[in-house]
């Protein structure tokens, strides 16, 4: 059985852990046992991109590009091998469809009980047949299709394609369909834009639904600092479950944190395990400051966009995120770790 974001009742259980604990800390954290590893890794494969989307955050990164190298992503796939029901979940600035060895990295991925979420704009199912894909041990398939028709899709996704996208989603689908397959999920992900209007979701919730199994909406963040809230937001779950790999091996200390200041790294997988970055001192200090709300120690944390936006985000996904499953439609509801 497939639970949505959850692939069994171990993962289920995992995030209903993640929530209690997130908000134990808040009021006895000094008191918990802290978390020895993260419960789910972000990693960017590339951040190399076909497309030049007007609201991705690619806009603001100040990055070399370049591809992850196969010694990298072979270290960090050995040490999650070891931690029960990671969460893999392949994305980042960049569209891992387009990285040169990916079949062997996925291939790599064969024989474990890690999670696997890959977010693609589309490359992925042009590079690779689904049989290909449903070979691999992926999951979750997600695909980004930000737009309502061909021209709205152009506006924002220059460099795509709306109707090969659109049958490559259906061709996939139908692969699954015809050889009874569980997965992976094909979930088709949206952008919501602020002058999007609600009859304009649900239209495009009863398009799409026709062609994959699952519709997810994201909420459009601003590419810049917010303005300061008097009481600013903690973190919802960034610096406590995940943790985010670029495509060199660094981990930032919070994926957000370039949108509105430098960049701080936390350390190298080429020359620490992700273990021990994960019990980093500065990381440390920045989940007590949250805590303790001493955001006068993490200036950037009182603007950051994605914490400041959670409840609109949350709302919208609520409202909007649907599935074919009605059973998997009530857990993401009861548990939302997104």
């Amino acid at each position: 059985m497939v639970f949505g974001q959850f692939t069994n009742l171990a993962h289920l259980s995992l995030a209903i852990y993640r929530r209690a604990y997130k908000h134990a800390y808040w009021s006895v954290g000094r008191w918990l046992p802290p978390l020895g590893r993260p419960h789910m890794v972000s990693l960017e494969l590339t951040n190399a991109c076909n497309m030049a989307c007007p609201h991705c955050h690619r806009t603001n990164m100040q990055r070399n590009e370049g591809y992850m190298s196969e010694e990298v992503f072979r270290r960090l796939v050995d040490e999650l091998r070891r931690y029960p029901y990671c969460w893999l979940k392949i994305v980042g600035l960049g569209e891992p469809g387009m990285h040169p060895q990916l079949d062997r990295f996925m291939n790599y991925l064969q024989g474990s009980s890690i999670k696997v979420d890959f977010t693609t704009s589309g490359t992925l199912l042009e590079r690779y047949s689904p049989e290909q894909i449903c070979a691999w041990p992926i999951d979750v398939v997600a695909i980004s299709i930000d737009g309502f028709d061909a021209d709205s899709y152009r506006r924002l996704r220059p460099g795509g394609d709306y109707h090969k996208v659109r049958s490559l989603v259906a061709a996939l689908s139908d692969y699954k369909r015809t050889r009874h397959l569980g997965r992976p999920v094909v979930r088709v992900r949206h952008v919501i834009m602020p002058s999007t209007k609600p009859e304009q979701l649900e239209a495009y919730r009863l398009d799409w639904l026709a062609f994959c199994d699952q519709i997810t909406f994201n909420t459009f963040e601003p590419r810049r600092a917010v303005k300061i809230p008097v009481h600013p937001r903690r973190c919802p779950d960034q610096l406590f479950f995940e943790a985010n790999v670029r495509w060199d091996g660094r981990v930032p200390l919070c994926a957000h944190q370039f949108l509105v200041t430098k960049q701080e790294w936390l350390g190298d997988l080429q020359r620490n395990s992700l273990q021990e970055i994960w019990a980093s001192p500065r990381l440390a200090e920045v989940k007590i400051a949250h805590r303790q709300r001493r955001f006068d120690r993490v200036e950037f944390c009182k603007s950051c966009s994605y914490a400041q936006a959670r409840p609109r985000i949350r709302a919208n996904s609520r409202r909007y995120n649907t599935t074919k499953n009605f059973v998997v439609n009530a857990i993401n509801r009861l548990v939302r770790i997104t």
